[in-house]
């Protein structure tokens, strides 16, 4: 697999372009600053715009930053559990900072991905070069096969 990642540090510039980077991706990481209650609003925008643009295709996960500033926080655990719940999707507090639960919320979408949209894709089966048993003997004009 692949991976491409677009980050539009969520300016509203990028707003009226999303639906582009949306469209053919199979997973998407929206991260909310826990220290900026605006930035709730702003992240159930991005999510509305993605949710109509795919509906229930995209893999999603919530990703609540700057744990590691809990003097600063103005944005519960409640508050995003119930965003990730209205979309359906997994969520995890984290910190870019320290690294806290970073690599497990992206572990989580890679995995929804693969099981999502690669679970019905099987390798082929390897060809064996031996000659099957209890095969007549060839008399050599043929494949002994």
């Amino acid at each position: 697999m692949k991976f491409q990642f677009w980050d539009t540090s969520g300016q509203e510039v990028y707003k009226s372009i999303a639906p582009g980077y949306y469209r053919g991706a199979l997973g998407a990481i929206f991260v909310v600053d826990l220290t900026t209650s605006e930035h709730l609003e702003r992240i159930v925008g991005w999510l509305k715009t993605c949710f109509e643009t795919t509906g229930t295709e995209i893999c999603k996960v919530l990703l609540g930053n700057k744990t590691d500033l809990p003097e600063s926080r103005e944005i519960t655990t409640e508050q995003l559990k119930s965003i990730a719940d209205q979309y359906k999707m997994p969520f995890f507090e984290v910190s870019a900072k320290s690294g806290e639960k970073v690599e497990d919320g992206f572990m989580t979408l890679l995995k929804e991905i693969k099981t999502k949209h690669y679970a019905e894709v099987k390798r082929p089966e390897p060809m064996s070069l031996k000659k099957p048993e209890n095969k007549e003997e060839s008399d050599g004009s043929s494949c002994p096969c």
